[in-house]
This record gives C-alpha cells, structure tokens and sequence, in this order.
C-alpha cells in the first residue's frame, strides 16, 4: 500500500502544476532587441537622455495573464512545501485572479483548502471549475476526496469512478478509491484498487 503521503506527493495536480509552470517560465522569458550593444549606445546617444528611458522601461517589462499566473502557481507550490499553507492559499488566489480560467491554479486550490480542513471551501472552488471544464478529473477527483472526508462514502466513490473515467491514468485516484472501499468494509475492491494504482506508476503513469 502506498502511503498517503507519498501519494499527494506524486499526485497529478501538483505535476502538472509544477509542469505547467516550467512551460510558463519558458513562455514568459523576456525577447530582447537583437540590437547589438554598439548600436543601442549609439541610438541613446543620438535621442538624447528623454528617449533612453523607455528602452530600460522595455527590459523591465513583468509579467501579465497567463504567464503571470503560473509564475505565483509555482511560488505557491514552494510555499506549501515549507507548511505555509495560509501563504499558498493567498498566492494561488492571486494566481487565479490574474487568470481565471488557469484550472490547475483552481485544483490547487482546492487540495490546499483540504490540507486545511475547508472541505466546504474546497468543494466550492471545485464545483466552480468543473463549471468551467466538465471534464477536469483533478476537480472531480477532489470532489470524490472532500465527500469521503465528510462519511459520504457513496458519493466520493461515484465521483471517483468518474475521475477515472475521464482520465484512467492517475495513481491518487486509485489510492483514494482504495481508502474508500477500504472504509466501506470492502477489502478486497481496495486491495484491487491500490493494485491498480501501483501498476499505473510502474508504466510512469502520475
């Protein structure tokens, strides 16, 4: 049996998260002007000191949407590794906020809110994405951890199953499946269930 954990460790929303953030980070590096050195002196030169300004002003461009959103997503992550749970919520809000529609800024979101013990918050921010994708497993799969949290074992096995309907891949699901089998008295669904998810990362599988 996997250790719970170990399991969040390795959980999909994190990877994909901390994935999400390196493409950001490639994303969002700054272009700078193929000028060479000689010519921008010689151009600052020419405009005088007023036309310099604007030329640092460009270098120094932050970043916006997107990009914006995965960059406080990753400091978020950090954050939460140190246990400064109260910190990652405030960042991956602001994440949101810069942009709304970034769901694995929302899913984390949500994971957070349950490492706090939120399970109404959490379930909230996961309703609001699945509004959005309908089909965002991460946000059904946490749906499924927060009704288990709660003693709806009925209801977080028919949103796990879902989950893995509509990504059979992910090795938390499977764990989370197997606690919940495991809680209504069904050993041998959950020896089942953390069978799969042991063979899903043996194939690499998150």
């Amino acid at each position: 049996m996997i250790s719970r954990k170990w399991a969040l460790k390795r959980s999909p929303v994190f990877l994909m998260a901390g994935f999400a953030c390196v493409l950001a980070f490639a994303a969002a590096r700054p272009v700078f002007s193929a000028t060479a050195p000689s010519q921008v002196q010689t151009q600052v030169q020419g405009q005088g000191t007023a036309d310099a300004k604007p030329a640092v002003q460009k270098k120094k461009k932050t970043l916006t949407g997107t990009p914006l959103a995965f960059s406080l997503l990753r400091e978020a992550s950090i954050l939460e590794r140190e246990n400064k749970l109260n910190e990652a919520i405030a960042k991956t809000k602001e994440s949101i906020a810069a942009a709304p529609t970034c769901m694995p800024a929302k899913v984390r979101l949500g994971d957070l809110f349950i490492k706090k013990g939120l399970l109404d918050k959490a379930m909230k921010v996961f309703e609001d994405a699945l509004k959005q994708n309908p089909e965002l497993h991460a946000a059904k799969a946490g749906e499924g951890i927060v009704l288990f949290k709660k003693g709806d074992l009925p209801g977080a096995l028919a949103d796990l199953k879902e989950a893995l309907v509509l990504n059979p891949d992910p090795v938390l699901a499977y764990y989370e499946l197997g606690n919940v089998y495991e809680k209504m008295g069904k050993p041998q669904k959950a020896l089942e269930a953390y069978k799969k998810g042991i063979e899903k990362l043996k194939q690499g599988r998150h």
